[in-house]
């Protein structure tokens, strides 16, 4: 995506108060343990704020994906199942790093919304639609990367799906969506086919669209480029048919300020100082992005219809699946974040369902 479309970081919270941030006991941790001092990634000169990332990105395989492809799919997946075996191999691997990460809240907030489309959204929405249309659902995933939440959802509703099809520009996810798929088609859990691939713009999707998935796509675009995209999905879609948003939400601008913080002052490797920004869009905000559909309905990943069915091993749970099909060891238990944190219920990314 181009620059114009995409919003500058938002780093004004931590501007306004930084002693208030630096201080705090898991800003103070983070450094302690991999020896950065963050005052480094906020020096005006670059060669020292490429350093601080370079050292940072040696020890920490969560700000290595980051770092090195902002857009790639290891960092979702790694937080889907806990392993950060997904994650490309760094010289000086620091796990605690890595286990602050997968506690953050809002990063294990990408987790819950996993769970909350694979396991209610999007097998409930295809239910409903097959009862109003009467007749088999073609799923398109719209920059779906490896596409793990509509697979789930089609291994649960497969007697009402006619087709899953994934459209991506990033090879390694699908080829890895692929090989997911395959894996359940091996133990008849799909129907050979059922689910495709397809490297190349989601533009080029036809359509005949019954059910619509955007997901991670328009967190960081500003609302003019996102409202624009989903018209052109509006126009994809048949009548009566639904599109299913997230967005992150104005919860991550600061309540959960170390991983923002570091998210927001981390650049490329090739430029220091391209950060990666976030629209933190309140849910009247992201309303306004659907002004053509008849009904909107927004929730959270904390907060969503069908999680009160879901059990205690699901909602606090890694999925397998990824972890299965690369052939890694299943972890005995996954790295969550304090029990005060969950049972707050506090969601970090919009999830809207929008009917044609």
């Amino acid at each position: 995506m181009g620059d114009d479309v995409l919003v500058k970081p938002d780093t004004e919270w931590f501007s306004l108060e930084p002693e208030k941030y630096l201080l705090r006991p898991d800003f103070q941790r983070f450094q302690e343990i991999s020896g950065v001092n963050f005052r480094d990634l906020l020096s005006i000169d670059p060669d020292v704020i490429r350093d601080a990332q370079e050292r940072l990105a040696r020890k920490c395989k969560f700000i290595n994906e980051m770092r090195s492809n902002h857009a790639g799919p290891w960092m979702p997946i790694m937080y889907y199942t806990g392993v950060t075996d997904f994650a490309s191999v760094i010289p000086e691997p620091i796990p605690e790093l890595d286990n602050m990460w997968l506690r953050f809240d809002m990063g294990d907030s990408l987790r819950r919304r996993n769970i909350a489309l694979s396991q209610a959204i999007l097998p409930e929405t295809i239910r409903q639609l097959y009862q109003d249309f009467r007749r088999q659902i073609r799923v398109v995933n719209f920059g779906s990367g490896a596409g793990l939440d509509t697979t789930r959802a089609a291994v649960s509703t497969k007697d009402l799906v006619s087709s899953v099809d994934n459209y991506d520009l990033n090879q390694s996810a699908l080829e890895f969506g692929q090989k997911m798929s395959e894996y359940l088609e091996r133990l008849e859990l799909l129907e050979p086919g059922l689910i495709t691939f397809h490297n190349t713009h989601m533009a080029r999707c036809k359509n005949n669209v019954d059910l619509g998935v955007l997901i991670g796509v328009i967190c960081s675009m500003n609302d003019y480029h996102a409202e624009k995209l989903i018209d052109t999905l509006y126009d994809k879609l048949n009548p009566g048919g639904v599109l299913v948003v997230s967005s992150s939400n104005y919860r991550m601008r600061c309540e959960d300020p170390l991983p923002n913080f570091l998210l927001q002052h981390f650049g490329s490797s090739e430029d220091p100082m391209r950060s990666w920004g976030l629209n933190f869009r309140t849910k009247e905000k992201m309303r306004e992005a659907f002004k053509r559909f008849r009904q909107v309905d927004i929730y959270d990943d904390s907060n969503y219809p069908g999680r009160e069915h879901l059990k205690d091993k699901i909602l606090s749970g890694a999925d397998t699946l990824p972890v299965v099909t690369a052939g890694y060891k299943i972890p005995l238990s996954y790295t969550m974040p304090d029990q005060s944190v969950l049972r707050a219920q506090k969601g970090y990314n919009w999830l809207a369902v929008a009917k044609k």
